[in-house]
């Protein structure tokens, strides 16, 4: 049985974690570790190999559906989801959180599986990692181009952490370029929508000079099939 001993994750451990030092964490950054609990136990023992064995049942079993362009239905239906629920929450950003970011369920930290105390420990964890990552790496962009922007969630918080940047969204679903036009419209965001497949990019598209290009969780979706970008 667990311990139940917590530990604390700390802005010093974000910094060892991330190769960085205290002093590279953004404003926006300790504002979360000020605001926010992340504290977690680690699983051990009997319960570990509990969720071991189920991982490796579940890995076994096929449940999991394979990358490919023919997932383009089920993409278009999670952006929708989200699109719908925007619109519903009178355009509400909060609202676009994609959904495969689930709380309540284990993490892996330190090469370890651990039960958080904060539900939503690994969203507060991005709220930290990527104002880091965007102010290291995209401060001298005049434009930022995201592929596979999905629920537009980052194309948000992009045009929010630079605003006059011009912040650009590329996806195949439709509904992810209407929230792109919708955060522009409802927001004044300097968001532009464009309707991109990574699995058969358009020639014509070109990235303006000066200009960053960034995915998250969308170049895995292709599999094997990442030859013509």
């Amino acid at each position: 049985m667990p311990d139940g001993e917590l530990h604390n994750f700390t802005s010093s451990d974000f910094a060892r974690m991330v190769g960085a030092t205290e002093e590279d964490i953004t404003a926006e950054g300790r504002e979360v570790f000020d605001t926010c609990d992340f504290r977690y136990r680690r699983i051990e023992g009997q319960e570990r190999d509990v969720l071991m064995e189920d991982i490796a049942r579940r890995i076994d079993s096929g449940e999991f559906s394979k990358a490919g362009k023919e997932k383009k239905p089920r993409w278009e239906s999670g952006w929708e989801e989200n699109l719908r629920e925007f619109v519903a929450s009178g355009h509400k950003i909060e609202s676009l959180t994609p959904k495969y970011i689930r709380a309540d369920q284990p993490v892996r930290l330190w090469r370890e599986y651990v039960i958080p105390q904060d539900p939503h420990f690994e969203y507060n964890w991005r709220r930290v990692f990527k104002p880091w990552l965007y102010r290291k790496y995209l401060n001298e962009a005049d434009a930022i181009y995201e592929l596979g922007c999905g629920s537009g969630a980052d194309l948000a918080f992009l045009a929010r952490l630079f605003p006059q940047k011009e912040i650009h969204g590329l996806d195949w679903a439709g509904a992810s370029v209407e929230i792109a036009g919708l955060l522009a419209s409802e927001h004044g965001l300097n968001i532009t929508g464009h309707s991109f497949d990574m699995f058969s990019p358009d020639p014509k598209v070109h990235f303006k000079p000066r200009s960053a290009v960034l995915t998250f969780s969308a170049f895995e979706q292709m599999g094997t099939e990442f030859g013509p970008m």
